[in-house]
């Protein structure tokens, strides 16, 4: 519980106290911040001048609630909410409901109502008022409601509903990927950049797009675009780090160029640091360590034809996933909707006789190659260099 007012300063002292009580690592700067888009978090992490993150499905969300809010669909959601809300209300109605679909084989599903705050619910009031239309309309004509809930039914018109489907179709994809990401374990920012690039590209405009579809799709570009600009940089390098998206295809060959130079340049400069850290201590502490001598490597006779397994896997492995399926039906999500982002396959592990093979393998072709190249190259120096002394000879050119 934070007493105070909760003001970006605030906030900030508060993360501040709670990464030195937690006695957090700070060796590259204040650890990382993942929070919503308020403007007081978007303060707190401004004084911080760390990594700070805000969450994809809130951006999503709000991109959401924007184009909500378009020309040809503000009187559609209070009609609908209206409907849904007598429903709530009255336990009669609710009950003529559930046996009015029972009666025309329609699932037998409450109605639900939007809240501005909750991810996707507006999408949800959408389909769920969708697949109940008909059972809705024969229970608001019946007699036991009487007749004043049938001026309801008249403010409805044939095109509110090809609107409302137009909607639902193209709030979908940000159903998916808000599901997508709530239903990980462990999501990663390596995610983000290319949903937010696969959702920019699906917002294009379509000739047959109704005028409602395009001021929508017009509205979430131009939210969702300029988003995450600044920390484009950070979310690149996070994503061509993870072996799914790590061929970057949704940028250009100069940007993933600049990508992979950056990260062999990070890995240089980490390693020096490291190094001279290690030194400094080692320096303050020489009189205390024990010189050991390096541990001989073993042969390659003696090594284990298993498959070399990192500790990573060896503690997935060891977890219990009793949510398969969930997890198969994630990545086949993310397979459908990134396609050749998505890099499903992995190569399986190897073992260390069969890498030292390929290394060897490997450094063989690289010493033919160099070698070939040489050959070539002393053939040319011998041509350039007999070549002008035989055509100067009499007896040559005869």
């Amino acid at each position: 519980m934070m007493p105070e007012s909760h003001t970006g300063e605030n906030v900030a002292e508060v993360l501040r106290n709670a990464v030195k009580e937690w006695n957090l690592p700070t060796s590259y700067g204040f650890p990382p911040v993942v929070s919503d888009n308020a403007a007081n978090m978007m303060k707190a992490g401004e004084l911080l001048g760390n990594i700070h993150v805000n969450c994809f499905a809130h951006t999503l969300n709000l991109a959401r609630q924007k184009c909500l809010a378009v020309k040809g669909l503000e009187n559609i959601l209070p009609k609908i909410r209206k409907i849904v809300a007598f429903f709530h209300r009255s336990n009669i109605a609710a009950a003529l409901l559930k046996n009015t679909a029972e009666s025309l084989s329609l699932p037998q599903h409450k109605l639900i109502m939007d809240v501005r705050t909750r991810l996707n619910s507006a999408y949800d009031m959408i389909s769920r008022f969708l697949e109940m239309q008909v059972a809705i309309f024969a229970t608001l004509k019946s007699k036991e409601l009487g007749k004043e809930r049938e001026s309801e039914l008249k403010s409805f018109h044939d095109d509110d509903f090809s609107v409302a489907e137009e909607v639902i179709q193209l709030l979908k994809p940000f159903k998916d990927k808000t599901t997508l990401l709530c239903s990980e374990k462990s999501p990663t920012l390596s995610i983000i950049l290319p949903l937010h690039n696969k959702l920019l590209d699906k917002l294009c405009e379509q000739n047959d797009d109704t005028p409602t579809v395009r001021s929508m799709k017009n509205i979430i570009f131009k939210d969702l675009k300029e988003r995450y600009a600044r920390i484009e940089h950070t979310l690149r390098i996070v994503s061509a780090l993870d072996h799914r998206f790590k061929m970057l295809p949704f940028l250009s060959e100069n940007e993933r160029s600049a990508v992979y130079s950056d990260i062999v340049l990070e890995v240089r400069v980490q390693n020096i640091i490291k190094v001279k850290r290690e030194k400094e201590n080692k320096d303050a502490e020489l009189d205390d360590v024990e010189v050991m001598s390096e541990p001989l490597l073993p042969s390659l006779s003696s090594l284990s034809d298993s498959p070399a397994v990192s500790p990573v896997e060896k503690r997935v492995k060891a977890e219990d996933f009793s949510s398969t399926s969930c997890g198969d039906c994630m990545e086949s999500v993310l397979h459908s909707f990134l396609g050749d982002v998505y890099i499903t396959d992995i190569e399986p592990p190897k073992s260390p006789n069969v890498i030292a093979e390929q290394q060897v393998t490997g450094q063989q072709t690289l010493t033919f190659k160099v070698l070939g190249q040489m050959s070539s190259l002393c053939e040319i120096l011998v041509i350039s260099i007999f070549f002008p002394i035989a055509s100067s000879n009499p007896y040559f050119n005869q």
